[in-house]
């Protein structure tokens, strides 16, 4: 079901409202919808959510936050770079030992491609504005590198570390 938005689970209960994923918002207009899994991952890179449940190919684990992530963002030349470094430890469930490196390769996927809906839909929950904007020397420069452009067509980098860990 996390990787439905509501109106869509496959399931219906007695309430009329369902309420999974977020909705996106910028400029104080809708402009999409995220999956309740996108919405865990974005929490997850935003320092909100220490640990979030994981699918590495039908097996899961518990991914817990190891240090803060970083976030950095340039502007030069109309060209905008948004890069991501977290690690993580995942937990094993059920018995099944973690394959860390699976673990790192799906988790670095899925962030990208959420950052990249974010990217295309003009939205930054993350706050990735908010640390390009201090590398302009000006206002004017700033408005010279055009942000909403430059963010809508970013370059990403996204680095994950998943050290795979004993059970809690």
């Amino acid at each position: 079901p996390l990787d439905s938005v509501a109106g869509e689970l496959p399931q219906r209960g007695g309430a009329p409202a369902e309420y999974l994923g977020a909705a996106v918002v910028a400029g104080g207009r809708m402009r999409g919808v995220l999956s309740g899994s996108e919405m865990e991952l974005i929490s997850f890179v935003m320092g909100k959510m220490e640990e979030i449940p994981f699918s590495i190919d039908g097996h899961y684990c518990r991914l817990r936050q190891h240090g803060k992530p970083s976030l950095h963002a340039a502007l030069e030349n109309g060209v905008c770079t948004l890069s991501l470094s977290a690690s993580a430890d995942a937990y094993p469930t059920g018995g099944q030992p973690v394959d860390a490196q699976a673990a790192q390769q799906k988790l670095a996927a899925a962030v990208r491609a959420v950052l990249a809906k974010l990217c295309a839909l003009g939205a930054d929950p993350v706050g990735f504005e908010g640390r390009a904007v201090r590398g302009a020397a000006s206002l004017a420069e700033w408005n010279e590198n055009n942000w909403e452009a430059a963010y809508r067509a970013a370059n990403l980098e996204v680095n994950i570390s998943v050290i795979a860990a004993d059970a809690l």
